[in-house]
Order: structure tokens, then C-alpha cells, then sequence
């Protein structure tokens, strides 16, 4: 799968800086331009998304705990950070 994913991002990012090299130093009608600029634009937004892909595909999705309130009442204990336990 990760290949096939890599080989899309590099056809992807070709094709995009294919139609900027084209878009050149902006000259033609405008309209040409404005399609050119529209077409590249679409290209690099699908380029990131195919990156966030493969970065998920690799590591997993991003898993965020926030704590919003501890009491810890006298003769309590809290530990702060992560624990990691032993199986056994």
C-alpha cells in the first residue's frame, strides 16, 4: 500500500510542478492563467492530503488527552505524566 501511495504523491507533485512551469512568469491571457493557477492549486491540495495519508498510514492518527481538573484531597497522591506498566 505504500508504495502505491508513494507512487501517487510523486505523479501528483509532477503533474503540479508541471502546470506551474507552465504558469511560468504569469504570461498568456488571463484567463489561461486563472485556469492554470486553479489547476496547480488543486493539484498541491491533493498533494497534502495524500501526505497526511501516508503520515496516518505510518504512525497512526494523532491521540490527544486533555485533562480539564484533578482533586487530589489530603492524604491523596496524583502522579503527572505517563505511567507505563509492566505485563506480565
Amino acid at each position: 500500500m505504500t508504495t502505491t501511495t508513494s507512487l501517487h504523491h510523486s505523479l501528483t507533485h509532477t503533474a503540479a510542478m508541471a502546470v506551474l512551469a507552465r504558469l511560468g512568469g504569469g504570461h498568456g491571457s488571463e484567463r489561461r492563467v486563472i485556469a492554470m493557477a486553479t489547476a496547480a492549486s488543486r493539484l498541491l491540495r491533493v498533494y497534502a492530503a495524500q501526505v497526511e495519508v501516508l503520515r496516518h498510514l505510518r504512525r497512526g492518527p494523532d491521540q490527544v488527552i486533555r485533562i480539564e481538573r484533578v482533586d487530589v484531597h489530603d492524604g491523596g497522591q496524583a502522579i503527572v505524566g505517563g505511567v507505563k506498566t509492566s505485563s506480565q
